[in-house]
């Protein structure tokens, strides 16, 4: 077998491998995920590059976007071309970056196209939360408020493109550019994690409940188990005092205000807590279809005195329910601990 097709398509697996394990199970790879890609396209011609751009593509988007299987097969195929004509378009824009622009100005080739490719799927109703790796890193505070998470991203792109470099050309002064952005990184860490915080201090607690992914089962059961579960862990968080108690997305999916036991249940244990809570849930809409009811995607605010102070509703909802009506409002809510939006 041909030994750089063979490595072609090791660098393909090792690039799926290493950004999803940097998304998923360890961030820090994600500053070296980039780097098989980058070699694909120093050691390939355009034409080469397609077969392992398209073995690379797949194996990024299965594992990334196996969770939609769970909602419709189709729609898991759509996540796939998706994702993976993200990860394709890029490793060819970048192979034909490196034909025309040369070292070392090739070094900004990757984060380029990355760029570019972001303002491009941002244009799509599904977003670009996969690929902006900026997301995915909270704890790089105070140069991710700076630069955002666009320049995070652009930072971590520059990261892999820079050391992808350093193994093709060996310029020492790539690897003290490399020290000088693993500085910026650790540093950033560590104030993070230590940086005393100023202003008032607000106590949350985060709530999960473990169900059923069936929908059916979890609607028939919301005001039963699924409320249950969730009164039981709030009232047990509630025993540290927080001022915020949030649930997750579709916590409760029912309509709270067309099912008024349910509603005067919240209220009460809102009120139990002594906490404001946060909750996702839906609310039905007029729009009504032989084959579906229309609704939104709602969070709803509920103050410490078991008060509806406001609701929210998604205006990007999850893609993957195609009856959900996306919200036009972005509410500011007014809580005694402060003013925030979801």
């Amino acid at each position: 077998m041909n030994r750089k097709f063979v490595l072609n398509i090791f660098l393909a697996i090792l690039l799926a491998v290493l950004l999803y394990i940097g998304n998923v199970l360890f961030f820090l790879f994600s500053w070296i995920a980039l780097v098989p890609a980058c070699l694909l396209a120093h050691r390939n011609s355009c034409k080469q590059i397609i077969l392992p751009a398209f073995v690379a593509s797949i194996l990024i988007a299965a594992p990334s976007m196996f969770y939609v299987s769970d909602f419709d097969l189709l729609y898991f195929f759509y996540a796939i071309l998706y994702a993976g004509s993200f990860a394709f378009f890029c490793l060819l824009l970048i192979c034909l970056g490196y034909k025309f622009i040369k070292y070392p100005f090739s070094i900004l080739v990757l984060p380029g196209v990355w760029m570019f490719l972001l303002f491009v799927y941002s244009f799509a109703p599904w977003g670009i939360y996969f690929f902006n790796f900026g997301s995915l890193h909270p704890m790089l505070f105070p140069i991710n408020y700076i630069i955002t998470s666009y320049g995070i991203t652009f930072l971590i792109t520059l990261f892999s493109s820079t050391l992808a470099s350093y193994l093709v050309y060996k310029r020492k002064i790539l690897l003290y550019f490399l020290f000088f952005l693993s500085l910026i990184l650790f540093f950033s860490y560590i104030y993070s994690l230590y940086a005393l915080p100023t202003g008032k201090i607000v106590k949350v607690a985060i709530i999960q409940g473990n169900f059923p992914q069936d929908w059916e089962w979890r609607t028939n059961h919301a005001e039963t188990e699924v409320f249950d579960v969730y009164s039981r862990l709030t009232l047990e968080a509630a025993k540290n005092k927080p001022d915020l108690i949030i649930w997750p997305e579709y916590a409760i999916p029912k309509d709270i205000l067309l099912h008024k036991g349910l509603y005067a249940k919240i209220s009460n244990l809102a009120q139990e807590a002594g906490a404001n809570l946060i909750f996702g849930s839906l609310v039905n809409a007029e729009r009504t279809d032989p084959q579906k009811n229309y609704e939104w995607d709602t969070a709803f605010v509920f103050s410490r005195k078991g008060e509806l102070i406001s609701r929210y509703d998604s205006i990007v909802p999850f893609p993957y329910k195609n009856w959900v009506i996306s919200g036009n409002t972005l509410p500011i809510i007014e809580t005694d601990v402060g003013r925030f939006g979801i």
